[in-house]
């Protein structure tokens, strides 16, 4: 009987236990698990606008290449593409500088081939208020895929987590034995 009476107190005990666990599942634990990880810290798509250039009376196109941080990007391989056709590659300075021939007015393509960049050159006199004479080229930002270790991302699971405060809460009841009168 005694036993019984035991194991009654260990059922509710563990159900309690697994209770309280349960609380810590709204407080967001789900979004540490690795799908959600990504998806979380994933950065919104960045749509490129097109760069708006008004053509002048000079025979080049001229424009600077940097990261999103504002710093100049050299040594990179620039091609304009028109139709789908490659036109004229360039390479940047070292102040991320480039130029390009002028090219007749039209929707255009700038790319190193990792990202690209619409280009819509006006005619003369024919440009938009917002259009330039020279073009600003922010590059897109590199996505840097991160590290989760193994035990970091297991233990990140809501039924990990929940087994596992049921186990430390559960072990030390089924151990701790009352001294006998």
């Amino acid at each position: 009987m005694r036993e019984s009476i035991r194991n009654q107190s260990l059922k509710r005990n563990l159900i309690a236990c697994v209770i309280f666990a349960s609380l810590f599942h709204p407080l967001g634990l789900q979004s540490l698990h690795a799908e959600n990880l990504a998806h979380r810290n994933a950065k919104p798509s960045v749509k490129t606008s097109t760069i708006d250039l008004s053509k002048s009376n000079q025979d080049t196109l001229t424009g600077r290449l940097v990261s999103p941080r504002g710093i100049a990007v050299a040594g990179v391989t620039l091609t304009l593409i028109h139709e789908s056709k490659p036109l004229v590659n360039t390479i940047t300075d070292r102040d991320g500088r480039f130029v390009l021939p002028a090219a007749s007015p039209g929707l255009y393509t700038l790319t190193d081939g990792n990202w690209i960049q619409p280009i819509r050159i006006w005619s003369l006199g024919t440009a938009p208020p917002v259009a330039k004479t020279e073009m600003l080229v922010v590059i897109p930002e590199p996505i840097v895929a991160g590290q989760v270790s193994p035990l970091r991302y297991w233990m990140a699971n809501p039924n990990v987590m929940l087994a596992t405060a049921a186990i430390a809460i559960a072990v030390p009841i089924l151990i701790y034995r009352p001294a006998t009168e």
